[in-house]
């Protein structure tokens, strides 16, 4: 994760510099005098600000998070949308500055707003009692398992329906059966907390180990 978020920065950071580079020389060699113009630079901002919201989302959500609110994940298009207008507006200067001045403030009241209950809601997560789920034989893993085929999340209903297939699958109980077993349960410990905390990466890290533990029980 640390990686790629080093790599994503790295990107942003580019485009960031190259885009102010590209948009102040095509305005220096064909327009001079928009530097001057209210318009020009209001329309600038609407062009960095979305970079800078992006950059914000990224931090604030890592990809191994869910999203903590329905505000977040609509932030995007609407960047993106600003992002595209500004770059239009950078070329039609005579359009009245309150124009994008509006577009500014509606954009950094729905950042604002979004945020705000992205962090509360994410507080509300942590203040939820969580129920820890103590696995110590297939019967409960089986259960398990089963209950998180009922997940709303297409991803997390998949990688379960996949594991419960596995773990149903009868073995008569030897040493190296029980040490392999015990090793799952630990597993589901560690998977469960993860998708409890919203922490989907690690939840599939997991769950990829675990598959590689009964397929080998599977085979003994």
């Amino acid at each position: 994760m640390k990686s790629t978020k080093k790599y994503f920065l790295m990107i942003l950071a580019i485009v960031f510099v190259a885009l102010n580079a590209l948009i102040f020389l095509i305005t220096y060699n064909n327009n001079k005098e928009a530097f001057k113009s209210l318009s020009w630079w209001l329309a600038y901002v609407m062009v960095m600000l979305p970079l800078v919201a992006l950059l914000i989302m990224r931090l604030a959500n890592p990809d191994n998070e869910r999203k903590q609110s329905v505000f977040l994940p609509l932030m995007f298009p609407l960047s993106l949308i600003v992002f595209i207008a500004g770059i239009a507006f950078l070329f039609f200067t005579k359009i009245p500055f309150m124009v994008p001045l509006i577009i500014l403030i509606v954009f950094a009241a729905l950042i604002a707003i979004g945020f705000a209950f992205g962090f509360m809601y994410k507080d509300h997560l942590k203040s939820i009692e969580v129920k820890e789920v103590k696995v110590i034989d297939m019967e409960g893993l089986i259960l398990y398992l089963d209950n998180l085929t009922k997940n709303g999340e297409e991803n997390v209903r998949k990688t379960a329906e996949k594991l419960l297939d596995l773990a149903m699958v009868k073995k008569e109980t030897n040493d190296e059966i029980e040490k392999l077993e015990k090793r799952i349960f630990e597993i589901t410990y560690f998977m469960d907390r993860d998708f409890k905390e919203n922490k989907l990466g690690n939840f599939y890290n997991h769950a990829s180990n675990m598959e590689k533990l009964l397929k080998q029980r599977k085979e003994l």
